[in-house]
């Protein structure tokens, strides 16, 4: 028979209409409806069997059960209909996915703040020379209450959310890579905006940005012009 807990979630469903709920029955033998014989060939285990050991395995390991639940459910959902191996493969896949779901939520709450400061400093980096100057130069004032040329203050906020944007996108395609296809777009970006504040951004320029070398600019035309008037005087007064 399949798990009371689980039995009870799909019976208060509402999610299921109740012709999706007498679907599942043939499939998972449930309240006595059917004695579903298919068992997957190289296990041996039957849908009700599999589902029962998914959630034993996702309680063994303290993972969200709950959550597993509700992917059990959608998977099943979605699957309605389908053969009984498709049915199967579903079941065991919601556990994987949850382990991914887990392995995400624990590295992205412990890496993110770890990372965001050697990601700020590769913005900084790249940032025009008189942007750069002008963040060095007023970086300590941005953030207190002492007056700032609003042109300069505005300039500076801009860059700011410039940074927090690099940041974010550095790090959704670093998780999306790898956690995706299991964890989802939504829920890795939910998580990255959670995560990556402006109090955040402030702390990680904070960190770096005695490091960033502002690299001279390039000589204007007439400057070029004049160094070489000047040179081709130097040589004839020789």
């Amino acid at each position: 028979m399949l798990n009371k807990e689980f039995e009870d979630y799909i019976n208060n469903s509402d999610e299921l209409t109740t012709e999706q709920k007498e679907q599942l029955k043939l499939y998972l033998n449930f309240n006595d409806s059917n004695r579903a014989t298919y068992r997957e060939s190289r296990t041996g285990l039957t849908l009700t069997q599999a589902a029962n050991l998914v959630l034993a395995a996702a309680k063994n390991q303290k993972l969200d059960v709950d959550l597993l639940k509700c992917m059990l459910l959608m998977r099943l959902q979605e699957g309605n209909g389908a053969c009984h191996l498709g049915m199967f493969n579903r079941i065991i896949y919601s556990l994987s996915c949850l382990e991914a779901k887990n392995n995400f939520t624990v590295e992205i709450n412990a890496q993110v703040y770890e990372r965001m400061p050697s990601i700020t400093e590769e913005f900084l980096n790249r940032c025009e020379s008189k942007k750069m100057k002008i963040l060095k130069d007023n970086f300590d004032n941005f953030y207190s209450e002492n007056d700032m040329d609003l042109e300069v203050k505005d300039s500076m906020g801009k860059l700011m959310e410039e940074a927090k944007q690099f940041v974010f996108n550095k790090l959704y395609i670093d998780y999306y890579n790898r956690y995706g296809q299991e964890v989802g777009r939504g829920p890795i970006k939910q998580k990255l905006k959670e995560l990556i504040t402006d109090e955040d951004i402030k702390e990680s320029v904070n960190a770096v940005i005695d490091n960033i070398e502002i690299p001279a600019e390039p000589s204007t035309y007439l400057e070029k012009v004049k160094a070489f008037l000047g040179n081709v005087a130097r040589f004839s007064a020789a």
